[in-house]
């Protein structure tokens, strides 16, 4: 979970490592279900996207990424992925990445890597996959 001065009230999912952002006070839908929020929901990526620790990150990706099937109430169907602390991708971690673009466009969702920078942004940039996300 990020700590409170970057989020103002964020929910966190018990051993999933997704934070779902809540959309303001008075809105009278589900904040916990990304089906029903406005606002992306959030993965935060390992501090190494290697081949030990691709697979759990994948699982928790896909839950999400599947949790919006058939949800046409989203407003921004995006799910977010936050690599502020990741300092470290090798090629098993990319086609993972590029298989979970595959499938959220498959469903009609944008993926977007927040927080990219170092020897990640390089490996996106020389693969020419940089063009495939939103990098923000």
């Amino acid at each position: 979970m990020r700590p409170a001065a970057d989020l103002t009230a964020a929910h966190s999912l018990p051993r999933m490592g997704i934070s779902l952002l809540p959309k303001p006070p008075g809105n009278g839908k589900n904040v916990d279900d990304p089906a029903e929020s406005a606002l992306p929901a959030t993965i935060d990526a390992p501090t190494c996207l290697v081949q030990g620790t691709r697979d759990a990150f994948r699982e928790r990706a896909q839950s999400v990424i599947d949790r919006f099937d058939g949800a046409a109430v989203c407003e921004q169907r995006t799910v977010v992925i936050d690599f502020r602390d990741t300092v470290e991708m090798d090629t098993s971690g990319l086609g993972m990445l590029i298989l979970m673009h595959k499938r959220a466009g498959s469903r009609g969702l944008r993926m977007r890597l927040i927080g990219v920078r170092g020897a990640v942004r390089r490996l996106l940039v020389l693969t020419r996959t940089d063009h495939l996300f939103d990098l923000a």
